[in-house]
């Protein structure tokens, strides 16, 4: 019941449509745009190469913590903000159902937004030749579509990432309930990881 009901609760508000336009628009722009470019590739590298979309699941997938940070915490101290924890606490639930429910409905909204990765890269693939202006790193010998190099690294990276890091959170944001602290878990994971790569 509690799966079921996040999952209405994400499709009636309009920032999960929101946050699927911006990963999407990432995943696109990163692709295409004639200044960014995916760490580690070439100007021969193929656009659409195994490697390409896997360093792209892995850099994005990470950059979109911040966004998991703030779904999984909403769902994890609604009910405080809306005073309706002594109501719900107080009603013969399990406290297993209550937070495991709650957990998986946001991290299934959360793969679900993610895919945003793999449309947004579909899409650059099918029109990068015909876009206006010029990819520095699209070249015309595009590889034939392998529909397993974009699923094995979502699989394997961003639904990891999005599994590990939004246990965390909720785990966090369950424990402390205060929303600032919630909403700060991501950014504070992002400055770690940017310290971590200097050292």
């Amino acid at each position: 019941e509690f799966f079921r009901f996040e999952l209405y609760y994400r499709r009636r508000r309009a920032t999960t449509y929101v946050y699927f336009v911006v990963i999407f628009l990432t995943s696109f722009i990163t692709i295409t745009s004639p200044t960014l470019s995916v760490v580690g590739t070439s100007d021969g590298t193929n656009a659409n190469a195994p490697y390409i979309i896997a360093v792209l699941m892995v850099v994005l997938s990470f950059l979109f913590t911040l966004i998991t940070s703030s779904l999984v915490g909403v769902a994890v101290i609604r009910d405080v903000e809306h005073e309706m924890a002594p109501v719900i606490f107080t009603t013969p639930i399990h406290k297993g159902s209550y937070l495991f429910g709650r957990l998986a409905g946001s991290l299934f909204i959360l793969i679900l937004l993610n895919t945003g990765i793999i449309f947004g890269a579909l899409l650059a693939y099918l029109v990068g030749s015909i876009l206006p202006w010029e990819i520095t790193w699209y070249t015309k010998a595009v590889l034939p579509f392998n529909a397993w190099a974009y699923l094995q690294p979502f699989l394997i990276f961003s639904v990891t990432n999005i599994v590990i890091t939004g246990s965390l959170f909720f785990a966090a944001g369950a424990l402390v309930r205060k929303p600032m602290i919630i909403y700060s878990q991501g950014i504070a994971l992002v400055m770690l990881y940017q310290l971590a790569n200097i050292f």
